[in-house]
């Protein structure tokens, strides 16, 4: 029976880059880069999900206040819905507390790192719009 989860990306954009981080050893897909996010838990909102995961990935406090697009991940095991939502840093500074690593990248950057397979799609969501406008 396939699980279906419904789980949180944030967009934290800085001087046209893209905050990305590395899922520590011993996570699923140790290694690869992501969107930071997780699973929305419970009640919560899209955005309190968002917040508290930032928080406890990163350190930082952000306020979520846009979801800019939605995407669907699949496999024989599961169905993930994942929801891009625009954040804004509010304060804290930022470490690697539930993360191997972490950086700011351009869309061009984040093209060579090894991503998860919904963050690929959500790389060229992004990359397609940028061309766009």
């Amino acid at each position: 029976m396939r699980r279906f989860l419904k789980v949180v990306a944030a967009l934290i954009e800085a001087e046209g880059r893209f905050l990305l981080c590395q899922r520590k050893d011993g996570d699923e897909q140790a290694g690869l880069w992501e969107f930071p996010g997780g699973t929305v838990e419970g009640n919560e909102t899209l955005f309190s999900a968002i917040e508290r995961e930032i928080k406890e990935e990163t350190a930082l406090s952000v306020k979520a206040w846009q979801v800019v697009e939605r995407f669907i991940d699949e496999s024989p095991d599961y169905v993930i819905e994942v929801f891009l939502c625009r954040c804004d840093i509010l304060g804290g500074k930022i470490w690697a507390r539930d993360c191997k690593d972490f950086g700011f990248f351009t869309l061009k950057e984040a093209e060579k790192l090894d991503l998860v397979s919904v963050d690929l799609k959500i790389l060229k969501y992004l990359s397609r719009r940028k061309s766009n406008t």
